[in-house]
C-alpha cells in the first residue's frame, strides 16, 4: 500500500466514525435478510424453545419499541463517558495522545454495537404487522433481543476499559506502540533498496556528487509532511534516469516555496516533471507516526513534561515515559539505521534521503526530560540507567558518545538544580557507574 493510500486509510480506520459505520450498515442488512427470512417462511414455529419469540403483533411491537428506545439511550451516555474521558486525557496528558482514543477499537465497538441494535431494533419493529394481515418476524425479533442482550454485556466491559484506558501507564503504553511500530518501520525504507553493506562503492560517491548541481524542485503549498511516495518516486527517478536529493523529511512543516529536493540532471527538469515529484510529497494538517519516528517519541516527551509540571508533579508517570523511550532508543541502538542512499532494482543510485540520524533521535528524546528533570531526583537516577543500558547495546563509539553526552548533561542539570547534598551524591554515583567501563553486546547480525 503506497503512502498516500496508508494515509488515507489510517486516517479513515482511526477515526471515531468508521467502525460504528460499519456496524450500523452490517446491522441493517442483518435485519433486512432476517425479515426476508421470516417472510419466506411465513408460519408459526411448533414446539419453539422457551427462550424463542413466539408472542403477538402488539407484544412484538412493546419489545422492540423498548429495546430501541433504550440502545440509542446507552448510546448517548457512551459518547458523553467517551468525550469525558477525552477531556480528561487532554487536560492531564496532552492533547496529543487524543487520537489514541479515538481510534481505541473498543471504544469504537461498544458505541457501535449500540447504535446498530437501535438501528435493528427500529426496523424490525416497522415489519410488525397485526392488523389487516399478521406480520410478526420470529426470528429477527429473537435476534434482537440477543442483540440487546450482547450490547449491555458489553457495556459492562466498556466501563472497565474506559476506567483502565485512563491509567497513565496504559496512555503511556499506548504511544509507545507507535514508537515501536515507527522504529520498525523508519524512513526511508520505503524508497527503493539500501546500497549493499560495506564501504560504499566509488560509483555510487561520484554519482552522489551530481546531485549538487542540480535544480530544485519547490513546494507548492505549506503544511506538515507526512509521507513520501517512494514506490512512485523510485518509478519517476528510473524512467527519466534522474538521480534527487531529497531536502525535506517526514514530519517537517514546509513553507510554501520552500526547496524539497534537488534534480540531476537539471535539464532534465520539466514542469510536468516536477508535478509529479511534487505529488510523492504527501502533506496534512499534522504530523502522523507513518514515516516519522520522531513524532511519538515527542508524544512521550510531551506526556513526560506534562507530568514533571509543577501543577501535575507526577514523577513515576515521567518515569514511565522515560522507560519506554529508552527501549525505542535501546532498540536504534543494537541495530543499523536506514541507509540515506537509495537505489533502484538495477543497483543504480536514485534517491539521498535525510534520515534522522542516531544523534538526532537522541536529542529528541532526552533533551527537554533533561532541561526539566533537573529537580526529579528520581528521574534523573532512573535516565542514568537507561543511559547506562544503553551503553550496552552500543557497538559503534559515535552511538556511545552520543548517549555519554546526554548522560553528561543530565548530571550537569541535576548538580544545577539539585539542592540537597544527599540527592547530589545519590546523582554522582549513578552517573560514576555510568561513566565506568560498560561491557558492549556483540552486535546483532
Amino acid at each position: 500500500m503506497g503512502p498516500l493510500l496508508l494515509k488515507v486509510w489510517l486516517r479513515v480506520r482511526d477515526s471515531f466514525w468508521f467502525l460504528p459505520l460499519l456496524i450500523a450498515l452490517a446491522s441493517v442488512g442483518l435485519a433486512a435478510a432476517l425479515i426476508l427470512l421470516d417472510e419466506i417462511r411465513d408460519e408459526e414455529y411448533a414446539d419453539a424453545p422457551w427462550w424463542f419469540y413466539t408472542g403477538s403483533a402488539d407484544g412484538a411491537r412493546d419489545i422492540l419499541a423498548t429495546l430501541a428506545g433504550s440502545m440509542i439511550t446507552v448510546a448517548g451516555v457512551i459518547f458523553s463517558t467517551t468525550l469525558v474521558a477525552l477531556t480528561l486525557a487532554s487536560n492531564q496528558y496532552g492533547s496529543r495522545v487524543l487520537r489514541n482514543y479515538t481510534r481505541d477499537r473498543a471504544n469504537q465497538l461498544v458505541l457501535g454495537t449500540f447504535i446498530g441494535s437501535f438501528l435493528y431494533a427500529l426496523l424490525t419493529l416497522l415489519s410488525v404487522r397485526g392488523e389487516t394481515s399478521t406480520f410478526i418476524p420470529q426470528i429477527a425479533i429473537t435476534v434482537a433481543i440477543a442483540y440487546a442482550l450482547t450490547a449491555f454485556v458489553m457495556l459492562i466491559y466498556f466501563f472497565h476499559h474506559i476506567s483502565e484506558s485512563l491509567q497513565a501507564e496504559n496512555i503511556v503504553a499506548s504511544v509507545a506502540e507507535d514508537l515501536h511500530h515507527a522504529v520498525r518501520h523508519h524512513y526511508p525504507t520505503g524508497i527503493g533498496k539500501p546500497p549493499p553493506k560495506g564501504p560504499q562503492t566509488d560509483a555510487h560517491a561520484s554519482r552522489a556528487k551530481e546531485a549538487e548541481d542540480a535544480a530544485p524542485v519547490h513546494a507548492s503549498r505549506a503544511g506538515y509532511l507526512q509521507a513520501i511516495d517512494g514506490s512512485r518516486l523510485m518509478h519517476l527517478c528510473s524512467r527519466h534516469d534522474l538521480l534527487l536529493r531529497i531536502l525535506v523529511r517526514p514530519g517537517n512543516f514546509i513553507f510554501h516555496g520552500v526547496e524539497l529536493c534537488r534534480v540531476s540532471p537539471g535539464k532534465a527538469l520539466t514542469p510536468e516533471l516536477a508535478g509529479a515529484l511534487r505529488e510523492t510529497f504527501i502533506y496534512g494538517s499534522q504530523r502522523t507516526a507513518v514515516q516519522d519516528v520522531a513524532f511519538p517519541l515527542l508524544q512521550l516527551v510531551d506526556v513526560a513534561l506534562i507530568a514533571l509540571s509543577p501543577s501535575m508533579n507526577k514523577p513515576h508517570t515521567a518515569i514511565s515515559c522515560v522507560d519506554r523511550i529508552g527501549a525505542g532508543i535501546n532498540h536504534l541502538a543494537a541495530h543499523e539505521l536506514d541507509s540515506p542512499w537509495r537505489l533502484d532494482d538495477q543497483g543504480t543510485l536514485r534517491v539521498i534521503a535525510q534520515p534522522r540520524t542516531f544523534e538526532e533521535l537522541c536529542e529528541i528524546a532526552f533533551r527537554q526530560l533533561r532541561e526539566n528533570a533537573g529537580r526529579q531526583l528520581h528521574v534523573l537516577v532512573r535516565l542514568m540507567e537507561i543511559f547506562e543500558e544503553i551503553l550496552r547495546q552500543c557497538s559503534d563509539e559515535s552511538r556511545r558518545s552520543a548517549i555519554r553526552r546526554q548522560a553528561r548533561l543530565a548530571f550537569d542539570a541535576g548538580m544545577r538544580d539539585l539542592v540537597e547534598p544527599e540527592d547530589r551524591s545519590v546523582l554522582r554515583t549513578a552517573y560514576a557507574r555510568l561513566c565506568s567501563p560498560v561491557p558492549v553486546a556483540p552486535k546483532e547480525k
